[in-house]
């Protein structure tokens, strides 16, 4: 049985999702657990990638799944750079010297979404997810 299933009042964000699980399997856990959310920081061109195509677009099943659940997507990123590298506890990581660069990645695939499901995802459900109200 799926943790999700086993612990069904806790909320799970699924950080850095997919990474070599694409679309169709995210999309059996969206159905079989109503409390994952899936993050897609880690699907950039220096990662997992196939989010996607060799023209710069996204993917079509992810493009599919991300519509059919607007509401359980987020991105962002975390100052990881060179993450295939391992035991590096010896030098101080560089990922900030990168972070406008896999902004600027995940900023263009989302103008791709309709407007409403693109502010979803890029905004509004990780302020949902961690229950944070912003001033109008």
């Amino acid at each position: 049985m799926c943790v999700c299933k086993q612990h069904p009042k806790v909320r799970f964000l699924w950080a850095h999702a997919g990474g070599v699980l694409g679309p169709d399997h995210s999309a059996g856990i969206l159905k079989e657990c109503n409390n994952v959310w899936i993050e897609l920081s880690a699907r950039d061109p220096n990662h997992y990638g196939g989010l996607l195509d060799d023209a710069g677009k996204l993917r079509k099943g992810w493009h599919d799944i991300i519509i059919r659940h607007p509401d359980r997507f987020m991105v962002g990123t975390d100052p990881v750079w060179n993450a295939h590298q391992v035991n590096r506890w010896y030098e101080a990581d560089e990922g900030w010297k990168h972070y406008t660069k896999f902004i600027t990645f995940h900023r263009k695939w989302l103008k791709e979404l309709p407007d409403e499901v693109e502010e979803k995802v890029r905004l509004k459900n990780a302020l949902s997810f961690f229950k944070i109200e912003l001033d109008e």
